[in-house]
């Protein structure tokens, strides 16, 4: 029975008509004392089993019983591709039974590969030429609800991710006036720190200008007082002067001491001119 696990129907049961040629075969084995395929598949022995029966098949190759023992062996060792092609060809030239046979363990071949609605379609097939099956119809509804499932699965993650993709959108709508304001005080930075920027370049200019000026300045002075020394300074060395020109220097002193007086006298209220002896 199915429970992920479905129930596999060989031919080696007594349920299954056994073809004449493979009871020969296998007779002609035992007397020869080689093994009987039979007796290493109940042992679990599949190689052998595989073995013998390939065997068995170059003799025989239409024999349709052959070909579902063959792959009966192949679904037991999971080579699946193979099992399939061994129970198609059962199918196709089998009797009634070994075709409803074939048919169910093509369900079963095709649920092992995950190929689930075509396992239904041999399900159906083997209960068309076998409606009382019990095994096929059980796994028949198995299947079919597993299919169900899936598609229910399916259908929950699509909402689950409509649900999460809404959720985003949402999200991302009341991010978006937070990052246009988190934009806007990013460009009010911006502007403020270039506004920083020219202003401290405007001060360091000014600063630069004004001590251009002052050393302008200071230069002037410095020229201007260059300047006066020079017109300070006398313009040769003084020399000792002789007995004959200071005579004549005090002799002017004194000429000019009494043009002076005179004056002042003439200016005076009242004052009468007295004749002052000379030096």
């Amino acid at each position: 029975m199915v429970q992920e696990n479905i129930s596999m129907r060989t031919a080696w049961f007594p349920a299954i008509a056994v073809s004449m040629v493979f009871f020969a075969a296998a007779g002609d084995a035992r007397a020869s004392g080689k093994v009987d395929p039979y007796d290493s598949y109940k042992a679990g022995d599949y190689e052998k089993a595989l073995q013998g029966l390939v065997d068995l098949q170059i003799e025989h190759p239409e024999d349709p019983v052959l070909a579902l023992h063959i792959g009966s062996v192949h679904y037991k060792m999971r080579n699946y591709k193979d099992a399939e092609k061994a129970f198609s060809q059962a199918a196709m030239n089998g009797n009634r039974q070994t075709r409803e046979k074939a048919f169910y363990n093509l369900g079963n071949t095709a649920f092992r590969q995950g190929k689930l609605e075509q396992a239904v379609e041999w399900y159906k097939k083997s209960l068309e030429l076998d409606p009382n099956d019990k095994d096929a119809k059980f796994n028949l509804e198995f299947v079919r609800d597993k299919i169900r499932r899936m598609a229910e699965q399916a259908k929950k993650r699509r909402q689950q991710q409509k649900q999460q993709q809404k959720q985003g959108q949402g999200q991302k709508q009341k991010q978006q006036p937070r990052q246009q304001g988190q934009q806007k005080q990013g460009e009010k930075k911006q502007q403020q720190a270039g506004q920083q920027k020219k202003q401290q370049q405007a001060g360091q200019q000014k600063k630069q200008q004004q001590a251009g000026q002052q050393k302008k300045q200071q230069q002037a002075g410095a020229q201007k007082k260059q300047g006066q020394d020079k017109q300070l300074k006398p313009a040769g060395k003084l020399r000792k002067l002789t007995k004959e020109e200071a005579e004549r220097y005090l002799q002017g002193l004194q000429e000019d001491r009494k043009k002076y007086l005179k004056a002042r006298r003439a200016k005076m209220p009242g004052a009468r001119y007295r004749s002052e002896k000379d030096w």
